[in-house]
This record gives structure tokens, sequence and C-alpha cells, in this order.
């Protein structure tokens, strides 16, 4: 009972924040790849080294996303390796 209670905790912690932030990351992203492709088409690159460039640049912004968010559980003591193997949740989880 008590994880799923913790589980249900996490979940509504991540929707708030993701929430809160969506917007802004995703008008953030659109102004990143649009720089992105205005500075390849200006460079005069071809379309194979354009969708690499822009492969490359979907795979970084997507690694910084996963920091960004183990950053935000770290900050709020959420460990969900030990969460996933059935283990107990940390002494900061259960306050």
């Amino acid at each position: 009972m008590s994880a799923e209670i913790d589980s249900l905790r996490i979940l509504r912690l991540h929707k708030t924040w993701a929430a809160r932030h969506s917007l802004l990351w995703q008008l953030a992203t659109l102004l990143l790849f649009g720089v992105a492709y205005f500075v390849l088409e200006e460079a005069g690159t071809g379309v194979a080294e354009r969708t690499g460039a822009f492969v490359m640049l979907a795979a970084v912004w997507q690694a910084v996303a996963g920091g960004v968010a183990r950053i935000h559980m770290s900050m709020h003591g959420i460990d969900l390796e030990t969460w996933q193997r059935g283990g107990s949740p940390s002494p900061r989880d259960r306050s």
C-alpha cells in the first residue's frame, strides 16, 4: 500500500512540474531547431548533412532533458532504481 501511495505522489509531482514547464520547453525547442535550420540553410549544407545535424541535435536535446529530470528527482529525494526493484523508499521519500 505504501508503494502505491509513493508512486502516486511521484506521478503527481512530475505531472505538475511537466504541466508548468511544457509550454516553455516546446517554445524553446522550436526556437532552437528553427535557429539551427536557419544557420544550416545559410551555410549551404545539403539535405543529408542537415538531417544528420538534426538527429544529433535531437539526441543531445533528449539527453539534456533526461539530465534535468534526474536532477529534479534528486532534489526531491526520489530514487527510482530502489523504487522499481520493490525496495523501500528512501527516508526523504517517507515525509
